[in-house]
């Protein structure tokens, strides 16, 4: 009877264990899917819409983000996080005398956000220059990957 009730005893605690187990990889995986459905909010520094290629071609802008909407050709010179850092970037252009628009966007790439929100850690304490090459890098990791995953 003894060998019996160990027997049981043993044979639960190792359910138990392998319950705790297994659900601790149900519910990592199930958090990895929900965050990679997800979609997050970034906001796109617009820096114009035009009606054709060529207007775009004869703008004397370096890095910028060209996406074909509703037969217009939109600039994009800039990418943020927050609201913040991009009214931080769309000062830095109206002191150079451009109009700046800041977009709303939905994304779900999560490599690219990963990327993004290492980027612009304090942007208020880097210089005007520091912040235009991060936003030129930005552009360029947001032409490097597949822009279907943008909305």
């Amino acid at each position: 009877m003894k060998r019996f009730i160990y027997t049981f005893l043993f044979t639960t605690f190792i359910s138990i264990l392998f319950g705790f187990f297994i659900f601790g990889i149900y519910k990592k995986n199930i958090t990895e899917v929900v965050m990679s459905s997800s979609d997050i909010n970034i906001y796109m520094l617009l820096y114009g819409s035009y009606n054709s290629k060529e207007k775009v071609d004869k703008l004397n802008i370096d890095d910028y983000l060209l996406i074909h909407d509703n037969n217009f050709y939109e600039v994009y010179v800039g990418i943020s996080m927050s609201k913040e850092n991009s009214n931080i970037i769309r000062e830095i252009y109206k002191d150079l005398g451009n109009s700046i628009y800041i977009r709303e966007k939905s994304i779900n790439n999560n490599e690219f956000i990963d990327y993004l929100s290492n980027k612009e850690i304090d942007l208020n304490k880097k210089s005007k220059e520091e912040i235009l090459e991060i936003e030129k890098d930005i552009i360029k990791k947001y032409k490097e990957l597949n822009e279907s995953y943008f909305n």
